[in-house]
């Protein structure tokens, strides 16, 4: 044999060791998969309406709270349900104060996606409800089973799962969050326990609205400073979105089931554009549910804003539910309930008023305590004595400060510490306009009456014109 052969027969030798390794390898790594299948579902199943410490966990406790109110309430009920918009924003007590129809509150969080809110009102909803849908523009454009509705639903049972066509559910487990399972090993091995940390979220009432205080100022001027630049994204609206919507309206309508779409609640900065609410208008009209526009787009005060661009303080919670009860009292015919007089009326007037003094931060309650929200059209002013408030001063807009009294008098004026020129009433209704300067945020203005002064202060307001 030539040294040639030799050689080549010494260089082809290793190839059948090789793919006897890769063979090797293949074999063990579908052995792997083989058993980590069946593990993976099993640790799936045995997640199934188990909580953990997870934000998931805080979600879905909230949500299985809210479902359970809703199931304590005999005859027709107005529901709610959208993300945190909705926690912040909606005050179901209130409409249900207006309409007369037991009203609760069951929105949570916007990661839980189009497909798992609309089984959640597929769920909880009896003939002859009223389902209220005030989406953030996010449900339009991500549609399916989404990574958070996927482990929120995990936490609180098997319910969404089993009602998955095929597709859907391997979407559902390609969502769950690994970390999670191996918890739920933990937990159903009995090696370890997880509870969620002591006073985990805000309180809710009886109808699911949420309690939010007011915020800090300092934290409340840092968020218009943040967030008060952004204007209006229209809605987004995917075709699966609209082939979702309109079969929930279809199979609701067969139950016997109303469904209203409506705007979410937002900074004032943030509002869509009349055209932005024809647009949606138009395809929520092509799902054959109800579209209710309202009075202000949504807008609430950036003075009435809580943590996000989304999420109100009770002030500003209650301007945004005004906006809705004035719409739905509208339609109170074509849905089956009346409103009263005085409900509207209170309402008309709350609007009215929310662009006034009514919703001043006052840096010392003093404003506050001459005129709360709605009360009474004037507010006699002490004389000698000073008022402090504060106004937002909105990124990218030019903002004034407005003022109207009734009587006589001199009113001085000072805005960030700065004295500007005074407001002197003559007798009849007097006004004086001043700009606010300064960074984005809060700005304290202080008002002084004079000794002699006899003044009813009629308004407090800002005006803004913003770019874009």
């Amino acid at each position: 044999m030539s040294s040639s052969s030799i050689s080549a027969s010494e260089g082809r030798a290793p190839r059948p060791r090789i793919a006897r390794h890769i063979a090797g390898y293949l074999a063990a790594i579908g052995t792997l998969v083989v058993l980590a299948v069946p593990a993976f579902l099993g640790l799936v199943a045995l997640g199934h309406g188990l909580t953990l410490d997870m934000a998931y966990d805080k979600v879905a406790l909230r949500l299985t709270e809210k479902m359970a109110l809703a199931e304590t309430r005999e005859g027709r009920r107005i529901l709610v349900f959208s993300g945190s918009s909705g926690f912040f924003d909606f005050r179901a007590a209130d409409v249900e104060a207006a309409t007369g129809l037991a009203t609760v509150n069951l929105a949570t969080h916007s990661g839980n996606g189009l497909a798992f809110l609309l089984w959640q009102a597929e769920t909880v909803a009896r003939p002859g409800d009223i389902v209220i849908l005030p989406l953030e523009d996010g449900y339009y454009s991500e549609p399916g089973v989404t990574y958070y509705g996927a482990n929120v639903s995990l936490a609180m049972g098997a319910g969404f799962f089993d009602d998955l066509p095929l597709q859907d559910k391997l979407v559902y487990l390609r969502n769950i969050h690994i970390r999670r399972l191996l918890k739920v090993a933990v937990a159903r091995l009995g090696i370890g326990t997880y509870e969620l940390e002591p006073g985990w979220t805000l309180p809710i009432n009886a109808n699911g609205d949420m309690e939010a205080q007011t915020p800090d100022p300092a934290a409340l001027a840092a968020l218009i400073a943040e967030v008060s630049g952004q204007r209006a994204n229209g809605f987004t609206f995917v075709p699966p979105a609209f082939e979702r919507i309109r079969d929930f309206v279809a199979r609701m309508r067969q139950r016997n089931v109303a469904v209203v779409f409506t705007l979410p609640g937002i900074m004032e900065t943030a509002a869509p554009t009349e055209a932005q609410i024809a647009a949606l208008a138009y395809r929520i009209d092509q799902t054959g549910a109800t579209f209710l526009p309202l009075r202000q787009n949504g807008a609430i005060p950036a003075e009435m804003m809580f943590d996000t661009i989304y999420h109100a303080a009770v002030p500003g919670a209650r301007v945004y539910t005004a906006q809705v009860i004035l719409a739905l009292c509208e339609r109170g015919d074509e849905l089956g309930f009346a409103c009263s007089s005085e409900a509207i009326n209170a309402a008309e007037t709350l609007l009215v008023r929310a662009a006034e003094r009514g919703y001043l931060i006052a840096a010392d309650a003093e404003l506050a305590a001459i005129g709360p929200l709605g009360e009474k059209l004037f507010a006699a002013l002490e004389a000698g004595r000073t008022y402090r408030f504060s106004l937002a001063r909105l990124r990218g807009c030019r903002d004034e400060l407005v003022i109207r009294a009734d009587g006589t008098g001199t009113l001085d004026i000072a805005i960030a510490g700065k004295p500007v020129a005074p407001l002197i009433a003559p007798g009849p209704l007097a006004e004086v306009r001043r700009q606010l300067t300064g960074a984005p945020g809060l700005v304290t203005v202080q008002i002084t009456v004079r000794e002699d002064a006899q003044l009813h202060l009629a308004t407090v307001l800002r005006e803004s014109s913003c770019k874009g």
